[in-house]
């Protein structure tokens, strides 16, 4: 599964605010749901949060596609 993270379609951009310097707020902000935190930082081949600077700029993909990951792995 993490293989595949990186060639989902992108959705957006989010340019991450003091706030959003923990992964679990921005993925709640984006997909308001903390579980895929995870997913930006393999999406944008994050290997440690504190890269997670105020004014980085993070790609992110559609959830659909995320969730159909989740299911493909679960079956």
């Amino acid at each position: 599964m993490l293989l595949n993270i990186p060639k989902l379609p992108e959705q957006g951009t989010r340019k991450i605010t003091i706030e959003e310097v923990r992964p679990e707020l921005l993925s709640f902000r984006i997909y308001r749901d903390t579980q895929y935190w995870w997913i930006f930082l393999v999406y944008n081949e994050i290997l440690d949060i504190n890269q997670l600077q105020p004014g980085v700029i993070l790609l992110y993909p559609n959830i659909n596609y995320v969730e159909y990951l989740y299911e493909k792995v679960s079956l």
